[in-house]
């Protein structure tokens, strides 16, 4: 059995950096330890709060993530899951109103027995590409609500603002995100939207085994795969480094006569986002060459996918797609070779199809709203 464990699963301190805290204070941009309602998790920076908030974890303590019991839902943030820069474990505290938080864990689950249980608090149980979880599929779920970052969250609530147009061959929409959010996808075996795992059984085209956070998808956990591992957004394959080695927030661009850097999310459920911030001094806020330009504002986050390429190499190669209103595929989408430092804290993104090569580094995830609509005006590390 890989997996080491989660960190003591103690309540980690209030403040960011809660998802490193097993590697000493890195400062690298871990999950915030504010899901009980503390002002930096507040959605968005809106001041709104989270009045439409999504519900956390498993409300009657059932490990499959459904709404159980006779307790009124709670509003818990909108964003966990999307916060994690490491593989993580729900826990959520046994007391009324209690939301889920993301626990670090030393290295990804492989299978359901990896991920450890504790009397004072329901911790996700299920491992879905390498984080212990409270579900997977819908039907894990109360009416109305979806599995979406392993908890089940209202389908109802989509302030994301994406809306592409997805018309384009080889292209479908799937709803993606702990705000399920439509994302187009093209020419990609995960681009089928799905409930449960039986939307997928009876497809034809490819032997899909789960339907993954709304997606139909090779695998679960690695016991779904015959050869390497479960890999986000549900594949099976062998790469080393693990795609676990990008999650969180990044700067990514070039040095010219501007620092031309912009900031990206990498989300365990293969959710990609790119933030903006307002452009100052000899920072240009323009990564990457979009393939047009839209006639309106652009939507706040661009928001759109990444997931691994196979290759014969086995090294870390993803896809990242963002749409746009102005496109009526997947949008911007290129394939990365990416090779990061010893330290895992900058990288170099050698473009697989072009010259559009760029470099790296992780920055501190409250660099942006947790929503990635806005984000501080960048610094060297």
């Amino acid at each position: 059995m890989k997996f080491i464990g989660v960190f003591g699963m103690l309540m980690l301190s209030a403040g960011f950096g809660a998802c490193t805290d097993y590697q000493g204070d890195s400062g690298d941009g871990g999950i915030s330890d504010a899901v009980d309602g503390t002002e930096e998790e507040k959605d968005g920076g809106d001041g709104k709060g989270d009045e439409g908030g999504d519900l956390g974890g498993d409300m009657g303590g059932d490990s499959g993530g459904d709404l159980g019991g006779d307790e009124l839902p709670t509003e818990c943030e909108r964003f966990i899951s999307a916060l994690a820069d490491c593989p993580y474990q729900y826990v959520t505290e046994i007391r009324p109103g209690a939301c889920p938080r993301a626990v670090c864990m030393n290295s990804p689950c492989t299978e359901d027995d990896d991920c450890p249980l504790a009397g004072s608090s329901d911790n996700g149980d299920l491992c879905v590409l390498g984080n212990c979880v409270y579900c997977w599929e819908d039907a894990g779920c109360g009416e109305g609500f979806a599995c979406r970052g392993g908890r089940c969250v209202d389908v109802e609530t989509n302030p994301c603002g994406n809306n592409p147009p997805c018309s384009g061959p080889r292209c479908s929409m799937v709803s993606v995100s702990e705000r399920p959010c439509p994302v187009c996808v093209c020419d990609s075996i995960f681009q089928i939207p799905c409930e449960e795992d039986m939307d997928c059984l009876v497809i034809s085209s490819h032997p899909y085994r789960r339907c993954v956070y709304g997606r139909c998808a090779d695998c679960k956990d690695d016991t779904d795969c015959s050869y390497g591992n479960c890999l986000p957004p549900g594949m099976c394959f062998d790469m080393q480094p693990h795609p676990e080695a990008l999650y969180g927030a990044w700067l990514i661009g070039w040095i010219g006569a501007l620092e031309h850097f912009s900031y990206f999310r990498f989300e365990p459920d293969g959710t990609l986002r790119r933030g903006m911030y307002t452009v100052a001094g000899a920072w240009a806020d323009d990564i990457p060459a979009l393939p047009c330009w839209p006639d309106d504002l652009w939507p706040r986050p661009l928001v759109g996918t990444w997931e691994p390429e196979v290759t014969a190499s086995g090294f870390l190669v993803v896809r990242m797609s963002l749409n746009l209103p102005c496109d009526d595929g997947a949008g911007w989408s290129t394939r990365y070779n990416i090779s990061l430092q010893n330290d895992g804290s900058s990288a170099s993104f050698q473009h697989v199809d072009g010259d559009q090569h760029y470099q790296g580094w992780r920055v501190p995830v409250d660099s942006c709203t947790p929503d990635f609509t806005t984000c501080s005006e960048p610094t060297y590390p």
